[in-house]
């Protein structure tokens, strides 16, 4: 889209923001919607069905220290209700110690999070921990570096190579928007591809009232975090991954995850000011102590 040389910056950066500011009507913000291709969208689910377990291409490549420019890779995009795979121009992208570009600074993938909640009740949206406070995740298993070997090369759709490929071709063309429009560059991000994060609640009662455990994966969406300056793909949902379309593979949707971004940058000292919080599962600043005490 080209932008007229006559707007203002304040202008143009509220162009820019627009995916955001327009977030309640989207299914990337968790809401349905009716644009094209919505009908095969799924809204964020907290599953208790495992993720889908995605995999490397090129295993022998992660153990390569080779720097390689990026020149094109086939990227997935959404065409109206269908899905096409085209060879694409890559912007910046290169691998080295992880696959980076202009606006990424690293690449991580896998990865397992879990927090435990000692609340039974999975329907309260918080986790408690044992003392009645807000329960963190922990690492279970670290995220390891993502490289790529293979220039000009269509890696398979659901590989952790062909996710991050796509995911970082459409970052790219946000951050260069943003570029083009407020005449500097913008901060980078870390890219963490399909990490896992499992909320393990303890005693809850199945509909016999008999007391488990259960444990509630977080899946279907895209978010950011603010503290590390993140921006996270999750997995699907193994029961439903073939029903919907990958949030990963819309312009739209990686365009939004970055304009979060853009508010942090510029705007994250305000709501600080005010005693909000940036919840990347809420995809929202939050006051934290309110939402304990209720």
């Amino acid at each position: 889209m080209k932008i007229r040389s006559n707007h203002s910056p304040i202008n143009q950066l509220i162009w820019l923001l627009s995916p955001f500011i327009t977030c309640t009507y989207l299914s990337s913000c968790g809401l349905n919607s009716k644009s094209s291709g919505s009908d095969r969208i799924q809204r964020q689910t907290f599953s208790i069905d495992p993720p889908v377990e995605y995999h490397l291409s090129d295993p022998n490549c992660q153990q390569s220290n080779t720097r390689l420019a990026l020149n094109s890779a086939n990227i997935w995009h959404w065409e109206g209700l269908s899905v096409v795979n085209s060879p694409t121009q890559l912007s910046n992208t290169n691998s080295d110690q992880s696959l980076n570009s202009q606006i990424v600074s690293e690449t991580m993938f896998g990865g397992h999070n879990r927090r435990t909640c000692y609340n039974p009740d999975i329907t309260q949206g918080y986790c408690l921990d044992e003392n009645r406070q807000i329960s963190n995740y922990y690492i279970k298993e670290k995220a390891k570096p993502l490289k790529i070997c293979r220039n000009d090369f269509n890696y398979p759709r659901e590989s952790y190579e062909g996710i991050a490929l796509t995911t970082i071709h459409y970052l790219n063309n946000s951050a260069i928007n943003y570029q083009r429009i407020m005449g500097q560059l913008l901060p980078k991000v870390s890219l963490q591809i399909m990490p896992m994060f499992e909320t393990l609640y303890l005693n809850t009662k199945d509909k016999h009232g008999k007391a488990r455990n259960l444990s509630v994966w977080t899946t279907d969406n895209l978010s950011y975090s603010a503290s590390s300056k993140s921006i996270l793909v999750l997995p699907q949902q193994s029961s439903t991954s073939e029903k919907y379309n990958k949030f990963w593979e819309s312009s739209f949707v990686l365009a939004h995850e970055l304009g979060h971004h853009v508010e942090s940058v510029h705007y994250k000292h305000v709501f600080r000011s005010m005693g909000l919080k940036w919840s990347p599962g809420f995809h929202r600043f939050i006051d934290m102590e309110a939402m304990r005490t209720g």
